[in-house]
């Protein structure tokens, strides 16, 4: 049993405990007269604390997936897909459609067919981290943001490090939530010890597998920008712009020439 599912529970308890002991007290009149208001409250608190258990699988998939590509476990990151999918972008890959063009991307494209498991001397860990979540309210569809922060390394070879921003989809399909659409933007890459002067890049489109559409614009370090986000500023409700840089040193897959 879930955290989430166990606090589910313990209010629900609470609540129809309060609600015995208020109709023992007054001998079930308030309970009686109250039934309507008490009926709502309940669909409201069963509602709110669906969306957290929702909140919860979606972010345990999203880190399941972190732990899938740690280990190249890329058939198993393309099941973690709806079989409707609609597409997944990594940098400056481009874009590949429906659920065929994301098993091509995870397995022909990122790792060039190889089969699942780890390599000898291939270090990767894809950390999944600050979460921002929302679920529709009907609970059918949800939108995330998370930061990754990835560390790589071949043996003998580099080591680099990598950070970069996911905004993705979600849906739930037979009581069970998947990816619908998957973007990946880095924000840097770079190698241990000469990252700030040296910045490495995206790779470009596959020519043997090439994408369905182009990379959709992004501005890696040194160039700065805001991936915009998927919701509103939480207080004034101001949807935030990218802030796009005036001087641009990266034209979709490759750097622009000086």
């Amino acid at each position: 049993m879930t955290k989430m599912k166990t606090i589910s529970i313990i209010l629900m308890l609470s609540l129809l405990v309060a609600l015995f002991v208020s109709g023992c007290c007054t001998g079930g009149k308030a309970l009686r007269g109250d039934k309507k208001d008490l009926d709502e409250r309940l669909k409201t608190l069963e509602a709110k604390l669906g969306i957290q258990e929702d909140i919860e699988e979606i972010r345990r998939l999203q880190h399941i997936y972190g732990y899938y590509m740690d280990n190249n476990l890329n058939y198993r990151v393309v099941d973690l897909f709806s079989d409707k999918a609609v597409s997944a972008e990594m940098g400056g890959r481009g874009v590949y459609l429906g659920k065929a063009g994301i098993k091509t991307l995870f397995i022909d494209v990122h790792v060039g067919g190889v089969p699942d498991g780890p390599r000898y001397g291939m270090f990767t860990a894809f950390n999944q981290l600050q979460d921002v979540i929302d679920v529709a309210p009907d609970r059918k569809t949800a939108k995330g943001r998370f930061k990754a922060f990835l560390l790589l390394g071949i043996f003998k070879q580099y080591g680099a490090w990598q950070a970069g921003m996911y905004e993705n989809e979600y849906v739930k399909e037979n009581g069970k939530w998947l990816i619908s659409k998957f973007v990946y933007k880095q924000i840097f890459t770079g190698q241990y010890g000469d990252f700030w002067n040296n910045p490495m890049w995206s790779a470009g489109p596959n020519t043997k597998f090439p994408p369905n559409q182009p990379s959709t614009p992004y501005h890696p370090f040194p160039e700065n920008w805001v991936f915009p986000y998927h919701y509103p500023h939480p207080i004034t409700g101001e949807k935030i712009p990218e802030f796009l840089p005036t001087t641009k040193y990266w034209c979709g897959p490759e750097p622009c020439k000086p």
